[in-house]
């Protein structure tokens, strides 16, 4: 648990808690959670406590749902900061560090969430999220869920651009983490949802993710953060655009059909010359600015081979698409 050492006491109160709780008595505990009722979970964790010999810490360990959530899985649904605020109390854990770490580790049983991408997948805010990395350990960041997705690829399939910023800015993750399918025995091939028309192949950074999920506002995030649309590619050499189109990302391609900044501001008004918009984009220098590009080589191709085989007719057609004018 995070190079925290777990105590023989800790063993012996998680093992003498095994089947402690009925089934209604956990519901009690998690309809608390996720209702926001601090009071009524006070009261009723130390009314169990006394029944059953043990602490609110190992209770709280112990209310799971059918799916294997707690007590901060349900404060994520209901962004429940009351709740998650009483739950990070060291006091429901006296003497067990290594089961207050736990309480945020725990993993769902189909997919493998602990809290902290669960907190993503409910759209939480930044500060509820800091919060459990805070008592979970940055080694929550780490940990993919049973299909292989990290905080970051799980952001970009929920569409979650703010948690994106501020997972890169904060936590200094790779916003080109690449996707690694799980092979071990947590993964028994299910979860995936396949019925989706692109499944995640190996590779696909969350980028790629945000294109097959048509996340625009989480494409838009992680473009702004400087992932290349064109250059990054994944093992079956697909680059994000390709992804979107292929999985008719209706959202994404909007983003990326906007017209791109040009090079120099131009002044001109509706009875300008055509010609006056055309000396624009009239170098390979204007063509590397107008796509924020360093080298050629991380401008399309498909941009390059239509410039150069006729120019004119290039810079006609990008400034018509920019300006909506008619030929």
């Amino acid at each position: 648990m995070d190079n925290q050492p777990v105590s023989d006491y800790e063993f012996a109160s998680i093992r003498a808690a095994a089947g402690l709780l009925t089934r209604y008595e956990a519901e009690q505990i998690l309809n608390c959670s996720v209702t926001n009722n601090v009071p009524s979970l006070k009261v009723l964790l130390a009314e169990l406590g006394t029944k059953h010999g043990t602490t609110t810490g190992v209770l709280l360990l112990r209310a799971r749902d059918k799916e294997g959530r707690n007590a901060v899985h349900y404060a994520a649904i209901g962004h429940c900061v009351k709740i998650l605020e009483y739950l990070l109390d060291h006091g429901h854990f006296p003497n067990q560090p290594a089961l207050r770490v736990a309480l945020f580790h725990t993993t769902t049983t189909g997919n493998g969430e602990n809290t902290a991408h669960y907190a993503i997948r409910q759209h939480c805010p930044p500060s509820f999220f800091d919060a459990i990395i805070s008592a979970g350990t940055s080694a929550i960041l780490e940990i993919p869920t049973a299909d292989g997705f990290s905080p970051l690829h799980c952001a970009a399939i929920e569409d979650a651009a703010e948690l994106i910023t501020h997972m890169v800015a904060t936590y200094d993750l790779d916003p080109c983490h690449a996707f690694t399918a799980r092979t071990d025995d947590t993964n028994n091939g299910n979860n995936i949802d396949k019925a989706h028309l692109c499944v995640p192949v190996e590779g696909d950074t969350p980028l790629h993710l945000a294109a097959r999920y048509n996340s625009a506002a989480a494409f838009e995030a992680l473009d702004k953060l400087g992932v290349n649309v064109f250059t990054v590619l994944n093992s079956e050499g697909e680059a994000a655009i390709d992804v979107a189109a292929k999985a008719n990302a209706t959202a994404v391609i909007a983003y990326l059909d906007q017209p791109p900044p040009m090079a120099k501001d131009v002044d001109v008004d509706d009875d300008a010359p055509l010609s006056e918009i055309e000396s624009v984009v009239e170098t390979e220098e204007d063509i590397l600015r107008m796509y924020a590009c360093e080298r050629k080589e991380d401008v399309p191709n498909g941009i390059w081979k239509a410039w150069r085989e006729d120019q004119k007719k290039w810079r006609r057609k990008h400034c018509q698409k920019v300006w909506d004018w008619d030929d």
